[in-house]
């Protein structure tokens, strides 16, 4: 009984990443909802959350930021001392796990999608702000997803069909997130206030990756893994001063951040005991590309322009002679009556299934600089 349980989660898992992850109109799971509800009830049961009370949160979050500093601190003075590398005793286990960590990596942050259409609520702005940072403001070379498939390609690791149902299970869960954001606002926010601390893992993954010749910027930035932009915690200040009921929300907020506990474990493995492999030498046509390179072709590559640049005529069929996406957009945004319209166009593109695609970059690209205005 209980593996027939595991394998239903299993499924469902799966069922709800590749579904929310994949770019169609129908994107989204209607059992998204469920499936995060069903995570959720599951994280209650940790002893790992929040202090009992919001007035001792950010004295704690310090404490427990430090903890996670001199964790890593801990770990670069071991290696000076000559300990072997703790995860990856050579280059295939290191591409073997970039493989495995690809559904995550390729999502973090995307629960924060849930916000974007509050882009003129103060509160919320920071959120976005970090949303719009891991888009590279619709600047491919920048764009997070890109970048790691970028990194995907140049290591020579091919995206798994059939991973471990864990490696399915934050992705999935950020996802359903980022489309239930106004049922889950709260959990939302304490699941990013967890994956916005410094976190030890990250660090040591980072260290060792670079370590072997792997880009681990494209990995994880340096300042993600090391906490430095608490943006989560900025917009809770906001919006627990202004709340009908503190105490319930906080409760949420706490059931959000055991939620990341639960689900977003990278799937370290542990180095293979003995002497360190040797890196073998590598064909310079597989190494990683130029930071200052665009991942995406040539044709997707955005400028600087104006934000809204043509005018068209009411006809009907002038629509019909536009026959670029990018040019429709265009279109769409010029006949906008206001900015909330025209903001509301461009959060559409802005999804996770659609922001690393040609239209979803002009989009980041334009929202971002009307969110700047």
């Amino acid at each position: 009984m209980q593996n027939n349980v595991a394998a239903l989660n299993q499924d469902a898992t799966r069922r709800i990443y590749t579904t929310l992850a994949g770019h169609s109109d129908t994107a989204w799971a209607a059992d998204a909802e469920h499936y995060l509800g069903r995570q959720l009830n599951q994280a209650a049961a940790r002893a790992d959350g929040l202090p009992p009370h919001y007035e001792l949160l950010g004295d704690w979050l310090g404490r427990e930021a430090e903890g996670a500093l001199a964790a890593y601190r801990r770990y670069q003075c071991e290696r000076d001392d000559g300990a072997p590398r703790r995860h990856f005793a050579n280059v295939a286990q290191a591409r073997q796990f970039l493989g495995a960590a690809a559904p995550a990596r390729l999502t973090a942050g995307a629960s924060l999608y849930g916000v974007i259409g509050r882009w003129n609520d103060m509160d919320f702005q920071p959120m976005i702000g970090s949303y719009l940072e891991l888009l590279g403001d619709g600047v491919p070379a920048n764009n997070q997803y890109l970048r790691y498939q970028a990194l995907l390609e140049s290591n020579g690791c091919p995206l798994v069909q059939d991973l471990p149902e864990a490696c399915y299970r934050g992705a999935a869960v950020e996802l359903a997130l980022a489309q239930h954001c106004d049922a889950y606002l709260p959990e939302l926010i304490g699941y990013n206030i967890a994956r916005q601390q410094p976190c030890t893992a990250l660090l040591v993954a980072r260290y060792e990756l670079n370590e072997m010749g792997i880009d681990a910027d494209a990995f994880a930035e340096p300042g993600q893994a090391a906490g430095s932009g608490p943006s989560a915690l900025f917009s809770l200040r906001g919006i627990m001063a202004r709340v009908a009921d503190p105490v319930t929300f906080y409760r949420g907020v706490d059931e959000g951040f055991k939620l990341h506990a639960l689900v977003a474990q990278l799937p370290l493995p542990a180095a293979t005991p003995g002497p360190q492999a040797v890196m073998p030498p590598r064909d310079p046509l597989d190494a990683p590309p130029p930071r200052a390179a665009s991942y995406a072709p040539a044709e997707t590559r955005l400028h600087d322009r104006p934000v809204i640049r043509h005018h068209f005529p009411a006809d009907e069929h002038a629509w019909e002679a536009i026959g670029s996406e990018l040019r429709l957009l265009e279109a769409r945004l010029a006949a906008s009556d206001s900015k909330e319209e025209a903001m509301s166009t461009l959060s559409r593109l802005m999804s996770p299934a659609a922001q690393h695609q040609p239209t979803g970059l002009m989009a980041a690209r334009i929202y971002s600089q009307l969110f700047h205005l």
